[in-house]
């Protein structure tokens, strides 16, 4: 039989899975792979849930209402009160946009879906995008709902088809298929595998097989059971301390995770011969945190997403709030709504679907619908505020003429790049330029043509490698491309730009080789440099006139909305508009260092330093005098883009 019963320790090991996550996701850095205490979070969970349904099973009183009321009264009421508070606090503040995603990810987190939405809607768990989204971390949730929507199925199957030890076997087997593809997927396509079910479904799985096999595990020597714990507590900090963003994750290196938790499992399975570390976890105040840890999950993101959202700098005392305020959030709605609708209000299985199903999936479709219908309600921010929201989501060149730039103000860009002036050739710190160049093409009366391709800085005799696939990517033929519109075009200019300092991190996923040279990132940084130098050269050999960009200040935190918020808060100061000028730098150090020397090889190449133009001696400006520059921590709206380039014609020479 499957042991059953309470088990401090693994509540001491959801603790552990949880304060890893907080502390990730509330910015302490050293712990840059605190994402791996869901993977604890899913392995338990399968070992759990499997365990209750086998035991079901065997005594022949498995029953899909009483399995799915149960989760119901568990998950349910809690999930309902943080996602009111939630969309409550954000109706204060949320752009209209990102209020209307909000809700959107509060009825796909209900239905249990969201972790489908969020993979759509971000560009990754780790994107800037992602730090202002107050839900996302439902995701994991959804992943568990929708495994439990399969799961109690398949397991009956197998029962009735497989003796018991041949059933272990089954699901071990399930386990390294679905490894294998979490693997694969990591490396292919790491979106999906880390939102999607797929690759996640052997984390779970490790947990079921456990819950199956774990009665037929013979004692441990108490020695080796004592170093055993340790070795696997030590896998899992470590996991924490040494993943990062941009890991191949969640495949093998999750599986380090997941293996060392089903060990822990099996260390503390015998009461009177448990590891010192699960007795350690069976500490009264450690196993409360892993008791609240639902609470705490589900607290202390949002909690999170709204200082990200208004761009209070997380210092040790922000910080600390933070811990302290999730805690306290945690402990109330655990006492009072977490038990108090398991144990106290009980009702009857038609009134508890009604009640947490029925109803708010009414109130949530009609919350989403009326909030598509009014565009995520702009009208919450009225007058200035208003004007500042029109600015701050402006694209192009048609943002621009409905309101600010007046009627002498021309569109010169075209996409007939053979008889254009100039071409603005880079990536998507390109296109933010393209107002910036349309105010200078305006002033010299000329045309030009944008060339950018999303992620793709132009360089030529260079392939990007892609470090988790381990293979080359199509970066070459898109630069060819390039090459062909540089060698077609009529005008004599080419200006170019990107964010370089990007692409030169230690830890982007991509780096940049040649045929025969064996990957890493210092050959990738040399090749970067030769690469540039090949590029310059080349577009000189064209008899073009040469301009780069260098590119304006990247802020490590997202202050574009400060100057919205605060017309929405009048006399606000939550939210600062600058950062300190030596933050910026040292970030884009090594742009700079780079191209002091390129100018000094290079003197009839023009460079133009923005960070001049938005930089006093001691601050960068997201925004000034309420015109904001801005749309996210790197890129400039249309209209920034345009006041900008209107400032340097005030202050320099046009170079067109």
């Amino acid at each position: 039989m499957i042991a059953s019963g309470y088990r401090d320790d693994i509540s001491g090991l959801r603790a552990l899975a949880v304060v890893i996550v907080i502390l990730f996701h509330t910015g302490f850095t050293s712990v840059s792979g605190g994402y791996v205490g869901v993977d604890v979070f899913f392995v338990l969970s399968g070992f759990l849930i499997t365990s209750i349904l086998y035991k079901d099973l065997v005594a022949g009183e498995f029953s899909y209402k009483k399995f799915y009321l149960r989760r119901v009264r568990r998950l349910i009421p809690v999930l309902l009160v943080v996602l009111a508070f939630t969309l409550t606090t954000c109706w204060f503040f949320l752009l209209p946009e990102d209020f209307y995603r909000t809700v959107n990810g509060a009825g796909t987190a209900f239905l249990s879906v969201s972790n489908f939405y969020f993979s759509n809607i971000t560009s990754g768990y780790w994107g800037a995008r992602s730090q202002l989204v107050p839900l996302i971390h439902t995701w994991s949730l959804s992943v568990e709902e929708q495994f439990y929507i399969i799961w109690p199925t398949l397991l009956l199957l197998l029962f009735k088809v497989f003796k018991k030890q041949r059933l272990s076997s089954f699901v071990l087997l399930l386990v390294v298929v679905f490894l294998g593809l979490s693997e694969y997927l990591a490396r292919y396509s790491p979106n999906s595998a880390y939102y999607l079910l797929p690759a996640r479904s052997y984390e779970l799985l490790m947990g079921a097989w456990l819950a199956l096999t774990l009665h037929r595990i013979p004692v441990i020597n108490a020695k080796l059971n004592h170093l055993l714990s340790i070795i696997a507590l030590v896998s899992i900090v470590a996991m924490a301390f040494v993943l990062r963003e941009g890991s191949v994750f969640p495949g093998i290196n999750a599986a380090v995770v997941c293996l060392a938790t089903v060990i822990l499992l099996i260390t503390g399975k015998d009461k009177d011969n448990q590891g010192i570390i699960n007795k350690l976890m069976s500490n009264k105040v450690v196993a409360y945190i892993g008791l609240i840890s639902y609470s705490l999950y589900l607290w202390h993101w949002p909690i999170n997403v709204f200082c990200n959202y208004l761009s209070i700098e997380k210092t040790l005392p922000i910080k600390a709030a933070i811990l302290t305020l999730t805690f306290v959030m945690s402990v109330l709605s655990y006492h009072f709504v977490e038990q108090a609708f398991r144990f106290k209000y009980v009702f009857s299985p038609r009134k508890t679907f009604a009640l947490f199903l029925g109803v708010p999936f009414a109130l949530l479709l009609s919350t989403v619908l009326i909030t598509k219908e009014h565009d995520g309600f702009p009208e919450r921010f009225s007058g200035e505020g208003n004007d500042r929201l029109s600015v701050f989501i402006s694209t192009n060149y048609n943002d621009c003429t409905a309101a600010y730039c007046g009627p002498e103000y021309k569109n010169k860009f075209s996409t007939d790049y053979i008889e254009s002036d100039f071409l603005l050739v880079g990536d998507s710190h390109a296109q933010s330029m393209e107002g910036f160049f349309n105010s200078l093409a305006n002033d010299a009366e000329k045309q030009g043509t944008l060339v950018y391709n999303g992620g793709t800085p132009f360089l030529v005799d260079v392939e990007r490698y892609d470090t988790k696939r381990e293979g080359f990517t199509s970066y070459s033929a898109k630069n060819k491309q390039t090459q062909e519109m540089i060698e077609k075009f009529k005008g004599d200019t080419v200006v170019l730009t990107a964010r370089y300092s990007k692409y030169v991190d230690e830890f982007y996923d991509s780096w940049f080789m040649r045929e025969g040279d064996t990957p890493s990132y210092e050959q990738s940084l040399e090749n970067f440099k030769s690469s540039m130098i090949s590029t310059i050269d080349y577009i000189l050999s064209q008899d073009k006139r040469l301009i780069i960009v260098e590119d304006v200040p990247y802020f490590p935190v997202d202050k574009s909305k400060c100057e919205i918020l605060k017309s929405r808060f009048e006399g606000s100061t939550l939210c600062s508009s600058s950062e300190d000028r030596s933050v910026i730098e040292d970030f884009q150090q090594f742009e700079t260092e780079f191209f002091a020397k390129v100018k000094a090889l290079y003197p009839q190449v023009l460079f133009i330093n923005t960070r001049e133009l938005l930089c006093d001696s001691q601050q960068c400006y997201v925004a000034k005098e309420g015109l904001t520059y801005y749309k996210d921590n790197g890129h400039l709206n249309y209209v920034g883009s345009k006041q900008l380039g209107e400032q340097f014609l005030r202050e320099q020479v046009n170079p067109l």
